[in-house]
Formats: C-alpha cells, sequence, structure tokens
C-alpha cells in the first residue's frame, strides 16, 4: 500500500514544536488578558465585550480574542503535576510549546509495564494548556512506546479529564488518578493493534514522514521515501503489524540504524521529531 502511493506523496511543511527544558521554563510563560474596545461615529471609546488574549512578554501579538474567556496559566498547573509526580513516581518526559501558545507536559513512568510490537511501553500522563483557544485544558492518560535505540516516542493517548477556559481551574485530579490506576492494570491487553488507525491515516502519516526528504531533479520519490515503504511493508508482511504501527516501527528501524538505508546523519533528528507526530487514534 505504501509503496503504490509513492507518486502521490504530498509534501507537508513542519512538525511538532519547541521543547522546553524544566517546569520553571513552562511555568514562566504567561498570558495576560486585555479589554477592547470601539470608537463610535464621535469618536468616543467604548466597550466592546470583548478581551483580547496576549503574551506578557509580546503584548502587541494578539494570541486570542473572546467574550468569555479565563487564561489558565502554566503556573497554576505546575503544583498539580507535581502531585500527580508525587502519587505516581512518573518523571517529566518531554515539555512542548507551540509558539508559547500550546502546550503539552508528558509524564511518563519509570518501567515498562508492556510491550507493544517489539518495543517497550510506559504508562503516561499528558497535560495540556493553550492561551490561544486552541485547545482545552486536559489531563489525557496513555501509553508511551519508548524506541530502545535511539530514544524517540510515540504516544497513544486514551481519555482524561477535560475542562474548557470558561472558569477557574478546578480540576479533580484525584479522580484522574484514580481512574489511572485502573486504566494501568487493563494494559495488559494492549498491544500494536490497539494502534490501528485504518490505512487512509498510516498512508497520511506516510506523507508527512516522508515530507523530511527533498524532491529529486527529476521529480522522482526520494530513495529514503521509497525505503520508509519497503520497510513499512515488509513490517506488516512479516509481523502481521497494522498499517500505521507498521509504519511507525519501519521509520524507527531507519532511525536507529540510518547505515542501513544510506541515510545521512542530518535527516536523524528530523525523522524522529517526525515520528512523535504520528496519529494513532
Amino acid at each position: 500500500m505504501f509503496l503504490n502511493s509513492i507518486k502521490s506523496t504530498i509534501k507537508t511543511a513542519g512538525f511538532g514544536g519547541n521543547t522546553i527544558q524544566t517546569l520553571d521554563e513552562f511555568a514562566s510563560i504567561r498570558a495576560m488578558q486585555r479589554d477592547l474596545y470601539l470608537m463610535d461615529d464621535d469618536g468616543k471609546l467604548t466597550g466592546s465585550g470583548r478581551r483580547a488574549v496576549v503574551l506578557e512578554n509580546d503584548p502587541d501579538n494578539v494570541l486570542y480574542v473572546g467574550t468569555n474567556y479565563e487564561v489558565t496559566q502554566n503556573e497554576e498547573l505546575v503544583p498539580i503535576i507535581a502531585n500527580i509526580q508525587k502519587r505516581t513516581g512518573y518523571d517529566v518526559h518531554k515539555i512542548s510549546s507551540y509558539s508559547n501558545k500550546k502546550f503539552s507536559v508528558q509524564l511518563c513512568g519509570t518501567e515498562a509495564d508492556l510491550k507493544i510490537g517489539h518495543e517497550k511501553a510506559y504508562p503516561t500522563i499528558i497535560v495540556n494548556n493553550s492561551y490561544d483557544g486552541s485547545s482545552k485544558v486536559s489531563f489525557n492518560y496513555g501509553v508511551v512506546i519508548q524506541v530502545c535505540s535511539n530514544g524517540a516516542t510515540v504516544t497513544k493517548g486514551l481519555t482524561g479529564l477535560i475542562q474548557k477556559h470558561t472558569s477557574k481551574i478546578d480540576m479533580n485530579y484525584e479522580k484522574l488518578l484514580n481512574d489511572y490506576e485502573k486504566l494501568s492494570r487493563a494494559l495488559a491487553n494492549f498491544n500494536e493493534n490497539s494502534f490501528d488507525a485504518g490505512e487512509d491515516v498510516a498512508l497520511t502519516n506516510f506523507k508527512r514522514l516522508t515530507a523530511i526528504f527533498p524532491e529529486t531533479s527529476k521529480k522522482d520519490p526520494h530513495p529514503l521515501t521509497i525505503a520508509l515503504g519497503q520497510r513499512s511493508e515488509d513490517e506488516i508482511k512479516n509481523n502481521g503489524y497494522p498499517a500505521n504501527f507498521g509504519l511507525f516501527m519501519a521509520a524507527t528501524n531507519m532511525t536507529s540504524f540510518p547505515e542501513r538505508y544510506g541515510m545521512a546523519t542530518s535527516y536523524v533528528p528530523l525523522l524522529e521529531r517526525a515520528i512523535t507526530d504520528v496519529y494513532f487514534g
């Protein structure tokens, strides 16, 4: 299926966000709200009923405009994250920022509870927040597949608690933790088929991954695009994996052993980063 689609591979731009190193850095990114005014025919300013959300360090860049929007600061989430860490023993695995507008904190268990395909998998809780109205405050459960050789990961989200930006945060994270303990026990039945999002999604992910490889002068598929397609189909055929999981396994194999595919080292971090954005549904 991947090899048949190679000629129609679409080049798309951009993967993921910027990595934040610490929770302190995460907490230091703050937003504020400004009232917006209108000018009437007489040149007088009147209230509009709307408020703009801007970053404290970039007040001229409007992130969001709304009438009933309550900013949840990143720093408000840090004590909750610390409590979750204390209860679970999870480490902060990764903190991401998308242009200082949308944020994700991934907490990951330190011991692999199961294997997905050939790879170890770890329980995880992902905390999301945004300053631009693009996502709600959420605490999502899931599992992380850790690729042993190069450290790349991919996450399968399952469920969680969600709160809209219409009131001050009041997340019942104690309930989340209790539910997560039940979920962790259920992970014993998880396998690679749990990551099957369908062939259409797999082909979309394939196009996104191969977008990092440049077009050739003759407009032929890049050799590494063909290599990824072939390796993916081998994973599906030889291991019985669903298409999306086979693609993920193929891509992680290429980043772990780039010399097998004649892949320049400059492509390794690009493909690793792209892997973390593979959608599993």
